[in-house]
């Protein structure tokens, strides 16, 4: 195997340029490649992964640029293991996965090991590796070290056999936040991976992070995000245990919680979606954008009066309560706009069991007025969007 094959794919193998086919098309006067070091490096950051490790075919002085690459580096594991998690579940063949999950292991390995560049735009890595592998820590210490920006651990695979364990989660390292290399994150997002809303809280006030998507997490139970010095724009919830969440982001521009179910893969044993305890959300100045999944839409709904600060200035939200229909009257001291000449009950689209009544309707008219777009869906599955 030549160096930079497995950049591209695990199982495509790239042609040196030394040993070429002969009859091989070659440049008799290649002006690019006698470019300085530094502007090929430049042009390379410019390309995609896969478009950086080709190439390393076009002559014996780009063969190696590709370890000074600065871009993302991307790793996403292919359909074809996907298809052999499937069987491997049914109970057919079972070593196949074992080898294909082997070698896309050594394929992350080889590449970050072979990189000899200083810094690296960002890091993302899909895959539902064994939540104990030992190579998960070398690959955020890669991050931490390259100073990368963007950092994103997807591990929310179908592994049945490691889920049917509690602890079966792998578990950010906490101490990195506190390294000064890792001050230049701006994204991150973490997918079954455990990381507690302590650790969240660290990271927020050692790093400039503005977007942060955080996925089933079984160790996230509450979340306490202030502060007027954090960089906060875009924050994602996707948790089924979270309890307790209390936001003060004077940046903040969108927040988003699920309006599907929650992953049973991971949370095999959850018969239902425990509901959060307490929401906290103030000093939010610049929130346009909201969504309410499952777990967070039901205390949305019952708290109106408490969270009407908000909701108010939003320019679009999304709402799906899992237990309670929309309330048939509206808090007294719920804050009203000026009037909306909007009539939900004869334009706008309706799915399932929509029975037209106005009391319902009267309850998102209210609570549209400020709105551009507003979708609901309650558990008698009424849809609407529009413009108000």
């Amino acid at each position: 195997e030549t160096d930079g094959v497995a950049i591209l794919h695990y199982k495509m193998p790239i042609l040196p340029c030394n040993t070429r086919r002969e009859g091989d098309f070659t440049c008799p006067n290649d002006c690019i490649s006698q470019l300085p070091y530094e502007i090929l490096v430049d042009v390379l950051s410019c390309l995609s992964m896969k478009e950086a490790a080709r190439t390393t075919i076009l002559s014996s002085r780009w063969r190696y640029l590709w370890n000074s690459f600065t871009g993302c580096l991307n790793f996403e594991k292919p359909l074809t293991m996907a298809y052999l998690e499937a069987k491997a579940h049914l109970g057919l063949e079972a070593e196949p996965l074992a080898r294909e999950r082997f070698m896309f292991m050594s394929w992350v390995n080889q590449v970050l090991g072979s990189h000899h560049g200083q810094l690296m735009e960002g890091l993302r890595i899909c895959f539902d590796v064994d939540y104990n592998n030992n190579d998960i820590d070398k690959w955020v210490q890669f991050a931490v070290e390259k100073k990368v920006q963007k950092l994103e651990l997807d591990f929310s695979g179908v592994r049945y056999d490691c889920y049917e364990r509690s602890s079966g989660q792998y578990t950010f390292p906490s101490h990195l936040f506190r390294c000064s290399s890792f001050r230049s994150l701006t994204s991150l997002r973490l997918a079954n991976v455990g990381v507690s809303g302590e650790v969240l809280e660290h990271l927020l006030s050692y790093c400039t992070v503005e977007a942060l998507s955080v996925k089933e997490s079984l160790c996230l139970t509450s979340l306490k995000l202030f502060g007027p010095s954090l960089k906060l724009k875009y924050l994602e919830l996707y948790v089924a245990g979270l309890k307790d969440l209390e936001i003060h982001l004077p940046n903040l521009i969108s927040f988003k919680e699920p309006l599907h179910y929650v992953n049973r893969n991971i949370h095999p044993h959850t018969t239902t979606i425990s509901m959060v305890e307490s929401v906290t959300v103030a000093n939010v100045p610049n929130l346009v954008d909201v969504s309410f999944g499952y777990s967070l839409s039901d205390y949305i709904m019952n708290n109106l009066c408490q969270l009407n600060s908000f909701l108010v200035q939003l320019k679009a939200l999304n709402v799906r309560p899992l237990l309670s229909p929309a309330p048939n009257k509206v808090p007294r001291n719920f804050t009203k706009g000026k009037s909306c000449t909007h009539e939900f009950a004869e334009e706008k689209e309706s799915e399932g069991k929509y029975d037209g009544k106005r009391k319902e309707m009267e309850h998102e008219r209210q609570l549209g007025l400020n709105l551009q777009r507003l979708c609901w869906k309650n558990s008698i599955t009424c849809y609407f969007e529009g413009t108000f």
